[in-house]
Order: C-alpha cells, then sequence, then structure tokens
C-alpha cells in the first residue's frame, strides 16, 4: 500500500501500542487509513482518528475535532511510525507541537491552505528517498564524474545536494512516476493548476539523483556522444538542480519535449510572465555564465512569499 510505504507505518493491519494507548487500524485504502484510540485501562473509551492522502502523496491527519489531550496522544503514537505528515493544527491545539518537536518532526514548508491550518510536517533525516550525507554525497558525486571521465570540471557550478526528502507528484508525461522537494511540488502544483486553461504544462522530468543522473550521462556516451558534447547538455553528477528535487523539465502536450521549439509554445510565454510568483525561474537562458545549452524547458524553484 502506497499510504503505508511513504508514511513509514507498519505493513499490515496491526495496533499500534504504549503503556497507555492502543491506536488499531480499522479501515485502510490506498487514500484513506481509519484509526481507533482505545485507553487501555479503559477500553470503553475510545476515539476516532482519520488519516487521509493528499494529492502529494502526503499524510493528512484530521485532529480538529479531537480534545487536545487526546489528539496529542495520538499524535505521539503516530510520531513513532511516520517520517511525513500533513497536519492540522487550531490555534487552541499549539500543544500539539510538542510531541512533534520531541520525535524530531519540525513544519517543512509555508502553510498550505487558504484557511492557514494545515501545513507538512517531515521527521529531520527521516526520508523516502535514500540520499547520503553531505560528505558521502561529495565522495559519491566525485566517484560518479570520473567514471564518466568528468572530473574536474573547470566551471565554477554549485554543487547540488540530493533531496533528502521527496514526496510523488504523479506521472510525467511518459508514465514515470516523479517525486519534488515538498514544498517545490506544492508550488508545482499551484502553477499547473493556473497554466491549465491557457497553457497546460506537462512534466517530463523532476528529482533525479547522482546514480541516476550517471546512468543517463553513461548512455549518452555510449551512443557515441563526446565528453565534451556532454558537459553543454548535462550538468555532471553533484552539479544537477535535479539533484535537489526543486528543478523541472516541461513541455507542451502538443510538442516534442526537450527542444529549443519549446521557447515557441504559449507554454513558455505563460512561463515567462508567471513562473515567478511561484518562486520558478529559468535556469538556462541563451549565453549563460556555466556554458550549458540553452534550456527553454527547464526550470527551478527557488522559493519566494508566493509559493
Amino acid at each position: 500500500m502506497k499510504i503505508l510505504s511513504e508514511l513509514g507505518l507498519p505493513a499490515k493491519l496491526a495496533t499500534i501500542q504504549n503503556a497507555r494507548d492502543a491506536l488499531h487500524v480499522d479501515h485502510l485504502t490506498d487514500q484513506r487509513i481509519e484509526f481507533s484510540l482505545t485507553d487501555r485501562a479503559d477500553p470503553d473509551r475510545q476515539q476516532s482518528i482519520t488519516l487521509a492522502m493528499d494529492g502529494l502523496g502526503l499524510a493528512q491527519l484530521q485532529l480538529d475535532r479531537l480534545p487536545v489531550a487526546v489528539a496529542k496522544r495520538s499524535l505521539s503514537l503516530l510520531c513513532r511510525h511516520s517520517n511525513l505528515m500533513r497536519i492540522r493544527i487550531d490555534a487552541d491545539q499549539q500543544a500539539l507541537v510538542e510531541p512533534l518537536a520531541a520525535f524530531g518532526f519540525a513544519r517543512d514548508c509555508a502553510l498550505v491552505d487558504s484557511n492557514e491550518l494545515w501545513a507538512i510536517w517531515v521527521r529531520s533525516r527521516a526520508t523516502p528517498s535514500t540520499a547520503p550525507d553531505a560528505s558521502e554525497q561529495l565522495q559519491l558525486a566525485g566517484q560518479c564524474r570520473r567514471k564518466l571521465g568528468m572530473d574536474p570540471d573547470p566551471r565554477d557550478l554549485e554543487f547540488c545536494t540530493e533531496c533528502p526528502i521527496l514526496v510523488s507528484v504523479g506521472e510525467d508525461r511518459f508514465g514515470r512516476p516523479q517525486r519534488m522537494h515538498s514544498q517545490a511540488a506544492m508550488a508545482w502544483q499551484a502553477m499547473q493548476s493556473a497554466a491549465a486553461n491557457e497553457a497546460p504544462l506537462q512534466l517530463v522530468s523532476a528529482y533525479r539523483g547522482m546514480r541516476y543522473q550517471t546512468a543517463l550521462l553513461q548512455r549518452k556516451l555510449e551512443t557515441g556522444q563526446s565528453v565534451e558534447q556532454l558537459m553543454t547538455i548535462n550538468a555532471p553528477p553533484g552539479f544537477s538542480q535535479h539533484h535537489t528535487g526543486c528543478a523541472l523539465d516541461l513541455a507542451a502536450p502538443d510538442q516534442e519535449a526537450l527542444t529549443e521549439s519549446f521557447e515557441n509554445t504559449a507554454q513558455f510565454a505563460w512561463l515567462q510572465a508567471n513562473a515567478g510568483q511561484f518562486g520558478f525561474h529559468l535556469s538556462y537562458p541563451r549565453d549563460n555564465e556555466w556554458g550549458f545549452a540553452y534550456e527553454p524547458w527547464h526550470w527551478a524553484w527557488q522559493g519566494n512569499d508566493a509559493a
């Protein structure tokens, strides 16, 4: 079940319990888990809790109808078994922040909904991706570049670490599942919705780890492309914005993907006029300082208040 694997919850219907409470999974689908919280000292005292999935594949915990004490106990139990949650905390429920903090959770991004109650919380370093720590990433990137004959790179490129917390953004135009940094994912979905009527945007690629980037470049080398050619087309492992989970390759539905002709589409015109409102910016314009080829399809989220 996707919901269980993304949350780190038990793989089977089970009872999660501590000395005082038992949290039993009553009903399970891909989009919803219904729990009942039972006081083990008084089995007749039971509260129902719902955990639902939203479009990003995050847990959405509905605590607003529970007494704060009960909600706090429920959350403490779930924190032991989850890595990523979307939780509504009302103004009078600030005590719920305590168990989140105690289990290493932090609010990862801006409040999501217009009612300003929902927020995404992630456990530090607990991640559905397998990103190593920073020093290991530096070592891995160097190994990958040497394997490809791309080390050293004479350009002053910024090192891009792999995003440790990734959320699903659905499938790309080729039916492949794609993931992004949680904040960038929300900004992308907002931007995609805003463009839908005037210039619908298709996703071609999002997060790519260093090993994936290495395999991609290796395949291109095997087709006869030179290292010099590739270094103008693809960033070497460790320097790709796709590692961060904040970069997107986009296309128009009726156009070939990843070609300069994208600049002549309604989609590119819309992005030029509006993408900045959602925190996205064109990474590689013509004659860019890093010597990369012009990529009108490549946009990276840099964050802003609107996003």
